[in-house]
C-alpha cells in the first residue's frame, strides 16, 4: 500500500511540474520496479524505506507548494485517504481506551484483505486514493471533499458489516 500511494503522489507532483522532476521520475520508476517484486513477495520497503520515502515526498509537496505548482486543497485531496483513515483509526482506539500508538488490523487495507487478495488490494486502494482528487477536477473541492468523506465512511461501514456476516 505504501508503494502504491507513493507512486500516486510522485505522479501527481511530476504531472504538476514538480521540483526535481528527474529525481521524481527516477524514484517513480524504481518504485514501480520494486512494486513488481513486492507483489511476488520477494521484497518490501520496511520502516526505513517508508520513512525515507515519506521524507522525500513531504519535501517535494512543500517545495511544490512554495513554488506555486500546487495548491493546499490539491494536497489535501491527494492525501485524503491515508489521512482520514489514520484519524478514524486513532479516534476508534481512543474510544476503546487503547493506546493510539499500538497497532491493530482496523485500517482500510486490512479490512480489504477480508474480501480480496493482497495482490489486488493495491489497485483498489489506488483507485480510492485518486478518487477525491479526480472528482475535484469536475466539481468544487469542498463538494468533492464532502463526497469523499461520505463515500469513505460508507465503504468502511459496508466492509465491517460484510466481515461480520462472513465470519459469524
Amino acid at each position: 500500500v505504501a508503494i502504491t500511494v507513493a507512486l500516486f503522489w510522485l505522479a501527481f507532483n511530476y504531472l504538476n511540474g514538480a521540483f526535481l522532476q528527474n529525481t521524481t521520475l527516477s524514484i517513480f520508476l524504481c518504485l514501480s520496479f520494486l512494486l513488481i517484486f513486492n507483489l511476488k513477495g520477494k521484497i518490501f520497503l520496511g520502516n526505513c524505506g517508508t520513512s525515507l520515502l515519506s521524507i522525500f515526498i513531504s519535501i517535494l509537496f512543500i517545495t511544490n507548494y512554495n513554488k506555486s505548482f500546487i495548491e493546499v486543497d490539491e494536497i489535501f485531496l491527494v492525501m485524503f485517504l491515508p489521512f482520514i483513515d489514520s484519524i478514524r483509526v486513532t479516534i476508534n482506539r481512543i474510544i476503546k481506551n487503547k493506546s493510539p500508538f499500538v497497532g491493530d488490523r482496523n485500517h482500510l487495507h486490512h479490512l480489504l484483505e477480508s474480501f480480496c487478495s493482497k495482490k489486488y488490494i493495491f489497485v483498489f486502494y489506488l483507485v480510492l486514493a485518486m478518487l477525491p482528487y479526480l472528482s475535484s477536477l469536475y466539481i468544487q473541492s469542498v463538494i468533492s471533499l464532502i463526497f469523499s468523506i461520505f463515500f469513505y465512511f460508507l465503504l468502511i461501514f459496508t466492509l465491517k458489516n460484510l466481515k461480520k456476516k462472513i465470519y459469524k
